[in-house]
């Protein structure tokens, strides 16, 4: 009698250690957790996926001088200081919903006391007709502006594309690539 009921103990201690407590995080089988070029989680059948990712961009500045080039630059009060600023501080989330949908969200923390947000949009491809995407996104303007700010040479872009340009709007586009993404649309 003693070792059934010392079997019967053993076995409810064994299937309360089996179920994770409430204050237990278990991270679940079927998701994989990548740090290899940055965080990425992925599904075990691919169909769901996240992506962090971040940008940032910092310009420094040392200045010396005649004092009296710093008065002809700075004007009356001859002081031309040194200075770092960030030029882009970002931090974006995107992936894959159900296999088919893809979406971006992005977030810029470079600006004078406020968030912006630059790419918050959710796409899908067409059959046929390729893959379309809607929300706040980067206008397809020219091959500089399309190009992320992460492969620049400098850290600014030529001035010929800057007043031409918004980079973020809200719309739909409509992409597709074709022989062998040798042409696109």
């Amino acid at each position: 009698v003693v070792r059934e009921v010392l079997k019967e103990r053993e076995a409810q201690s064994a299937a309360s250690s089996a179920k994770p407590r409430w204050n237990e995080i278990t991270p679940p089988e079927a998701m994989r957790i990548s740090f290899r070029d940055g965080v990425e989680m992925v599904t075990a059948d691919g169909a769901f996926s996240a992506r962090l990712r971040g940008l940032l961009h910092q310009d420094w500045g040392w200045i010396t001088a005649s004092r009296s080039a710093e008065q002809a630059i700075a004007g009356t009060d001859g002081s031309l200081d040194d200075g770092a600023i960030f030029r882009r501080a970002r931090l974006g989330l995107s992936g894959r919903l159900w296999s088919d949908v893809e979406y971006s969200v992005e977030f810029e923390f470079a600006a004078a006391n406020r968030i912006i947000y630059r790419d918050l949009h959710i796409g899908t491809p067409l059959p046929y007709l390729g893959t379309v995407r809607a929300g706040h996104l980067k206008e397809p303007y020219s091959l500089e502006s399309l190009q992320s700010g992460r492969h620049l040479t400098f850290i600014e872009r030529s001035v010929a594309d800057g007043p031409f340009v918004e980079r973020w709007n809200p719309g739909i586009t409509l992409t597709n690539t074709f022989y062998d993404e040798r042409m696109t649309i």
